[in-house]
């Protein structure tokens, strides 16, 4: 669905797609698990062949926004909300951090977050300041030059600490 809105959308536009793999109940479609028949233990392969559809979704809408000339005019971020859940058995692993899923220990909440924007952010940069999921929406408000209300939201526009230009604004 994500790659036939690419096809026919009007520029510019947001896609969120939210993947609900690896998540539970492990399973996988046969095309992927057979890709990991040298791994024994039966969770840790249909683990592996959910994280294996990711990546290929993932890699399906690149191709698409490379196919109609948008990819390096788009801003991209791909991002987990946890870390690997210690009640599925050993089929995933933080290692070496602490924790899982449900746990403030860092293999709980630290995950992976890329930020790819080719021109507006350096290839290749690693951001050691921590950053939350919540600083998505006001880091793209802050692109866009929109307000978000006079409310006030939980997030920070981390741009400049992206950038490396800034350490992290205080939060409120």
């Amino acid at each position: 669905e994500a790659v036939s809105f690419i096809e026919r959308a009007s520029t510019p536009f947001l896609l969120f797609v939210s993947h609900i793999t690896p998540h539970t109940p492990l399973q996988a479609t046969c095309a992927y698990t057979k890709r990991y028949c040298h791994i024994e233990d039966p969770a840790s392969r249909i683990y592996a062949a959910m994280v294996a559809s990711l990546d290929d979704s993932v890699g399906d809408i690149t191709a698409a926004l490379r196919t109609r000339e948008l990819l390096d005019d788009t801003l991209f971020v791909f991002l987990s909300d946890n870390g690997c859940a210690g009640y599925i058995g050993n089929a995933c692993s933080n290692a070496p951090l602490r924790g899982f899923k449900r746990y403030h220990h860092e293999g709980g909440v630290r995950v992976p977050c890329i930020w790819r924007w080719p021109g507006q952010l350096p290839a290749g940069r690693v951001c050691d300041t921590p950053l939350m999921t919540i600083d998505v929406l006001p880091t793209w408000a802050g692109r866009l030059g929109q307000a978000l209300g006079e409310a006030p939201i939980d997030g920070v526009d981390v741009w400049a600490a992206l950038r490396g230009d800034s350490t992290l604004p205080e939060r409120a």
